[in-house]
């Protein structure tokens, strides 16, 4: 038993004993007594198999805990070799493993914890044991990012617990996910072109996951969401999170200057993601990623309403699909960083790797500001942008924002001109939301199920509907502003996305066309979840 199931059961038991208790409460004969005996017996050997199996867990975790000590004492260095960012195209020249220090998965207050059994480091990259401390210096570098870049209220997810499970290497499948209901992430390896490839290689796609498990930590509301919008940025904090970890390593940091002769608006391995998985993909489906990676941080799209676009199409065009959606997000971000880095360091030739690890620390605080202070609506991206502009109160880099995030059409130029004067009407108290609202659930609403061939039922779905702190909007290619769509059409149009793409596990909840839509897609985000309040859409994972 892991060190996050621990801390399940010891929960369990308390629960356990406290129903036990109440069932004393009650008890008034010697004949009460005698009818709830049995259960009473039945509990206390649940209890006692709980500590069996708590105690042989907390022994394990103890023996992980101690990993560095015993491989020292056997004379194993306490150093690695990891990847910075990405191991690349299989059909490109590798990239050099760089020396880390042995990780400590188990620091708080973002704790990790690898399922499998640690392998004694080696210089291989094709051995079990290069790719464990590969990975392992990855999810700690990140960790440790955002727990610096969040603070003293960083933490997981609830359900997820104190600590983040991952298992390296889950089955075969081209994907790796955050799962709430898994208590972490999962990575996996498939068979393409004669080489096996290992999601879990690439600290790219391990930083993304990570970054879905920071951001539910830091808004679960959005986990539920019924907006494709929201489902995307999820998608952009991973991709940024990517990008932000890998910045903080000098070496990384290095190269990029090098590659990109100090001007950060060029294409680099720093904005290409994934690029191994990418290239796998690719070889599956030749539409599914671009030339040279999975996607890419530098591009040119521009902001459509998600609920125009079509639910799925190639990599080169802009559907309603969260990976696809997100572009445009992780584009203006990442055009935001590079005009920091302009701003501190005008001249590209002389921007210097300590210019970079600033930036990457000042853009991710104003992220994280943002994302705490914004409402959950269903133009989720403007009140994102809106309010790590108002974060950003040394204003410092208010144009290098406005500008960006108008470039991408994520702000209008009316909420831009607004953001500009500071003169604007308030629609609510522009104040962060409280801890509590933060992690309430959304409200829910009742689509027909007839649409997706449910038997006579209506599904529940959480809507995103809160009361806007800033009256900013995102922008159409003509001039004007998007007719900012309800709660009720986002969710209508997300989940008739879902449905269409076979991203919902029907669990014979459905019948007639749609009760197929299982087979049509292997990995399913979604399930439709009988609850006390009736049939409910419940997220799975993000993948």
């Amino acid at each position: 038993m892991e060190a996050s199931q621990i801390n399940r059961e010891i929960q369990k038991v308390r629960e356990t004993l406290s129903d036990i208790q109440e069932e004393l409460d009650k008890v008034n004969s010697p004949e009460d007594l005698r009818k709830i005996f049995p259960n009473m017996q039945k509990e206390m050997d649940n209890i006692q198999e709980v500590i069996k199996q708590t105690g042989n867990g907390s022994a394990r975790v103890r023996a992980r805990q101690g990993e560095r000590v015993r491989l020292a004492e056997r004379g194993v260095t306490t150093n690695v070799l990891a990847w910075e960012d990405d191991p690349g195209s299989p059909e490109g020249q590798a990239p050099t493993p760089v020396s880390e220090p042995m990780p400590q998965l188990d620091t708080p207050p973002l704790a990790i914890e690898i399922v499998e059994e640690a392998s004694d480091p080696s210089p291989d990259p094709d051995t079990q044991g290069f790719r464990y401390w590969s990975a392992a210096v990855a999810l700690r570098r990140a960790a440790d990012y955002w727990s610096r870049i969040i603070g003293n209220t960083a933490k997981w997810e609830q359900e997820v617990g104190a600590t983040l499970s991952v298992r390296l290497d889950a089955g075969v499948d081209l994907n790796a996910y955050y799962s709430r209901e898994e208590h972490g992430l999962s990575f996996f390896h498939a068979k393409v072109g004669g080489r096996i490839i290992y999601s879990g290689s690439s600290p790219d796609v391990i930083c993304h996951e990570l970054g879905h498990a920071v951001l539910d930590g830091l808004r679960p509301q959005l986990y539920n969401a019924a907006s494709d919008e929201i489902a995307a940025f999820h998608e952009s904090f991973g991709d940024i999170s990517a990008m932000l970890s890998a910045l903080q390593l000098q070496t990384f940091r290095e190269k990029v200057l090098v590659e990109t002769d100090g001007d950060m608006h060029c294409s680099s391995r720093l904005s290409r993601l994934a690029e191994q998985l990418g290239w796998a993909l690719r070889r599956r489906r030749p539409d599914s990623a671009y030339p040279d990676c999975l996607r890419n941080a530098v591009n040119s799209l521009f902001y459509l309403d998600p609920v125009t676009l079509p639910p799925r199409g190639p990599v080169f065009t802009l559907t309603s699909e969260p990976h696809s959606f997100s572009r445009v997000f992780t584009g203006a971000f990442y055009d935001v960083l590079a005009g920091m880095v302009s701003l501190l360091s005008p001249s590209p030739e002389n921007t210097t790797e300590k210019q970079l690890l600033q930036v990457s620390e000042e853009i991710g605080r104003l992220l994280v500001k943002g994302v705490l202070a914004a409402p959950v609506v269903p133009d989720y991206y403007s009140q994102v942008a809106a309010h790590m502009i108002e974060a950003d109160t040394s204003g410092q880099y208010r144009e290098v924002l406005i500008n960006s995030f108008t470039r991408y059409g994520i702000l209008s130029l009316e909420s831009a001109n607004m953001l500009v004067s500071g003169i604007r009407p308030q629609l609510a108290a522009a104040q962060p939301p409280s801890a509590r609202e933060t992690s309430e659930e959304l409200p829910k609403i009742a689509l027909q199920g007839a649409d997706y061939g449910l038997r006579n039922q209506t599904l529940l779905v959480q809507i995103p509907r809160d009361v806007k702190r800033l009256p900013v909007t995102s922008a159409i290619p003509e001039p004007g502003a998007v007719l900012t769509p309800s709660g009720e059409k986002a969710a209508q149009s997300f989940v008739n996305d879902l449905f269409r793409r076979g991203r919902v596990e029907v669990m014979g909840q459905a019948n007639g066309l749609l009760s197929m839509t299982g087979h049509t897609q292997r990995t399913k985000t979604h399930r439709l979840q009988q609850t006390s309040e009736g049939l409910e859409l419940r997220r799975i994972m993000f993948d």
